[in-house]
């Protein structure tokens, strides 16, 4: 158990960069990378990127009331130009032009399907009817067998605003088909 933790405190210290040099290949040729939700994994790669000389823009969308899109879009904004916060209704606009790619981060994986702040699911389903490449970044630690996604997902917390029946879980799950590429360290 010790020399297991002491191999995963070295990987945690190096996670960062580990991803965004894996991912660069992915996002050197972007011209816009459409991202949802507050993720320290999507950041680091973007803020590496942006660090590498890479120039184009950054699309934060909201994901659910708790999802923090925007306030991930002001830490980017602090450390790089060319980001927008955006409300998730405004996601297909987003996808017009060329060199256009998705991003997302990841509470949890399995070979079946993406756990991730909801909203997630609904931009990569507009990423694939698009044929625009969906990339999802979740170190290995995140990798979980399908049984304890269900329970994950049954145990989602809610959302709640004020109307009526406005509750829905924070996560959701979405099919992997709809992932073109996983980065993991």
């Amino acid at each position: 158990l010790h020399t297991w933790m002491q191999r995963r405190s070295r990987l945690l210290a190096e996670l960062d960069e580990l991803l965004a040099a894996a991912a660069w290949p992915l996002i050197e040729e972007a011209e816009r990378v459409l991202t949802i939700s507050r993720s320290s994994a999507v950041a680091a790669v973007l803020e590496s990127a942006w660090r590498r000389g890479w120039r184009g823009e950054t699309v934060v969308f909201d994901g659910s009331a708790a999802g923090g899109g925007a306030d991930q879009a002001a830490r980017l904004v602090e450390k790089m130009s060319g980001v927008h916060s955006q409300p998730d209704a405004t996601m297909t606009g987003w996808f017009a032009g060329a060199g256009v790619r998705v991003l997302t981060g990841a509470d949890a994986v399995s070979p079946r399907r993406v756990v991730n702040v909801c909203g997630t699911r609904m931009l990569l389903e507009l990423a694939s009817s698009r044929s625009v490449p969906a990339i999802v970044v979740a170190d290995s630690g995140k990798d979980l067998p399908d049984d304890e996604i269900d329970e994950l997902l049954t145990e989602s917390p809610e959302a709640v605003e004020r109307g009526a029946g406005r509750r829905w879980p924070i996560f959701e799950a979405a099919p992997f088909v709809l992932v073109t590429d996983r980065i993991r360290e």
